[in-house]
């Protein structure tokens, strides 16, 4: 899957769990610009960002289960409001 497909899906699975990007972007420590620049191709992530990112990603249950419980615990662990 290449970069482009893997953001498309990340994004789907976002939004069908009710979860931002903003916030998606916080838990995985990375700025929302920086998320736009990866979709529009003006850089790429290096790869241990990226693997972050997967990783966030994977730990919200890859954001499809609907249930952003665990999107909110993770917030809290991590500190956020």
């Amino acid at each position: 899957m290449d970069l482009n497909s893997e953001i498309e899906a990340i994004e789907s699975g976002l939004l069908e769990a009710g979860v931002t990007l903003t916030k998606f972007c916080f838990l995985a420590k990375i700025s929302v610009s920086t998320w736009t620049r990866w979709r529009s191709g003006v850089v790429a992530p290096n790869f241990s960002t990226w693997s972050r990112v997967e990783a966030t990603y994977e730990d919200m249950g890859g954001a499809r289960s609907k249930d952003v419980s665990q999107v909110h615990s993770i917030s809290q662990s991590e500190g956020a409001t």
